[in-house]
């Protein structure tokens, strides 16, 4: 039985990231940059009016009292003839500049008379209300760095530079196994001694977060035949096996020997925490596997703290290591010395305060929780005050 910060540190070793794939631009959003966009063109493409006004040059202000209106330039349009001395320009926001412009005053600040145009803006200066050609990317930068998430910004962006693919690191393709005879699907019957599965559902919400849509779902038996066959089919189509239940040492346990059957390096099995001591994570070539107990609580306590952070690591987001602060406890507490407690909690005052029930089976307390506050190996007694780690969820 290892810490959890061996458990951590050996589970970094086997995060790698994914290799990289070209997706249309459309269906790239939310998704990791694997490379650098590089600006083909400058943006704006020319220089651009910001309002809805008239173009002139700065220095006919000193010369005119009021300005000759010579064209109407809307978007999309160049204009094919430049601006005389005394002349302006009708324009519109995002339309190009007249060549013999360099300024725009807004159409609030202006008296139009029959075609003259008569300027009231004492605080124009020169270059005024234009957008100058590349003054947000220019032909040759880069315009946004690999490993960037492609937010609905980063998207717009890339767009804006007339790009409709890009590489992206993708997210893997989840195989998901619920072990238990106890267990019945939500909605069917429920008899004497049997409980609706519901890590599944759990699991299922927490990658559709990290918005991993790829995710085949199985429900097997406690057989060990049965579950090393569906084990070997489920490794068929898969980057990421996760199994909950059957885990730990009872007699139905079968899990860690299914996974040896099929030929599963053991890397990790038990590390030195409540919940989810019987925590098991091991290789089948470039696949991971883990192995989270069957308990509710301890399920999305394993998740959080060690399947999510390597997910993150595979699809080359950073950090891998959950949001986390460091709070004052907000009461006493006794724990059992020798084991990191993970316990559910809330932010109250800014104090990390525990919840009740936090024993693994019980997923009301959980349903509230706002964190896992972190309560040390080697400690027995927390006190009022005394500073803890609290992993936001």
């Amino acid at each position: 039985m290892i810490s959890t910060q061996e458990a951590k540190t050996i589970l970094r070793e086997y995060s790698q990231p994914l290799p990289s794939k070209r997706v249309p631009l459309l269906h790239a959003g939310g998704r990791i940059l694997a490379e650098t966009i590089v600006a083909l063109i400058d943006v704006p493409p020319f220089d651009q009016s910001s309002v809805d006004g008239y173009a002139l040059n700065y220095k006919d202000l000193t010369e005119y009292t009021t300005l000759l209106l010579s064209q109407e330039i809307p978007a999309g349009k160049a204009s094919e003839t430049a601006l005389k001395p005394g002349e302006t320009a009708r324009i519109f926001t995002g339309s190009p500049m007249p060549n013999g412009a360099d300024t725009v005053i807004m159409q609030e600040f202006t008296e139009v008379i029959g075609n003259t145009v008569r300027c009231n803006d004492l605080n124009l200066k020169l270059g005024g209300n234009v957008r100058p050609q590349g003054s947000q990317t220019k032909c040759g930068e880069n315009a946004l760095a690999a490993g960037s998430i492609l937010t609905p910004a980063a998207i717009g962006l890339i767009a804006g530079l007339g790009i409709t693919e890009v590489s992206i690191i993708p997210s893997p393709k989840i195989a998901l196994i619920t072990t238990g005879n106890e267990l019945v699907v939500p909605g069917d019957q429920l008899l004497h001694g049997q409980v609706f599965e519901s890590n599944s559902y759990s699991l299922r919400a927490a990658l559709a977060e990290m918005r991993i849509d790829s995710i085949a779902t199985y429900s097997v038996r406690d057989e060990e035949l049965l579950l090393t066959e569906t084990i070997r089919a489920a490794f068929e189509d898969c980057e990421v096996l996760i199994l909950t239940g059957g885990v730990s040492v009872g007699d139905y346990d079968y899990v860690p020997k299914a996974l040896e059957n099929c030929g599963v390096e053991k890397i990790i099995h038990k590390i030195r925490q409540r919940p989810g001591k019987p925590f098991y994570f091991g290789v089948l070539g470039s696949k991971l596997v883990f192995g989270l107990p069957g308990n509710p609580s301890s399920v999305l306590t394993c998740f959080y703290r060690y399947v999510k952070p390597m997910l993150l690591q595979l699809m080359n987001i950073h950090p891998s290591e959950p949001h986390t602060v460091t709070l004052p406890i907000a009461k006493d507490y006794i724990k059992k010395e020798g084991l990191t407690f993970f316990l559910k909690g809330c932010i109250v005052d800014g104090e990390a305060m525990p919840l009740g029930a936090q024993e693994s089976y019980q997923m009301n307390s959980y349903a509230r929780a706002e964190c896992l506050i972190e309560l040390e190996e080697s400690r027995k007694e927390y006190q009022k005050g005394d500073r803890v780690t609290a992993y936001l969820l």
